[in-house]
């Protein structure tokens, strides 16, 4: 028995008509704000807000954990700085 496949055209299909780049363009100030910080920063910040235990934060981060709120200190600081430069250019 042949058997006979066949191949049909393939036809885009447009979802919502949002392109990656317009996606990017609406990250909130507080998100692009985050992404300019540098990573240990960052991670901490984002890991604390997850309700992530301050031992695995620590351990992530690469800090004693006893150091760890002065991580956090410094990164809502450098955080803040970052929002406040975001505003500006506004």
């Amino acid at each position: 028995m042949d058997e006979k496949i066949e191949y049909g055209a393939t036809h885009l299909v447009s979802g919502c008509g949002v392109h990656s780049d317009e996606v990017a363009d609406e990250l909130s100030s507080h998100e692009s704000a985050l992404r300019k910080l540098p990573l240990p920063y960052s991670l901490a910040l984002r890991l604390r807000d997850a309700g992530v235990a301050p031992e695995v934060v620590s351990e992530y981060v690469g800090v004693d954990e006893a150091a760890l709120e002065g991580v956090y200190r410094i990164a809502e600081a450098k955080l803040n700085a970052a929002e406040n430069q975001n505003c500006c250019r506004q």
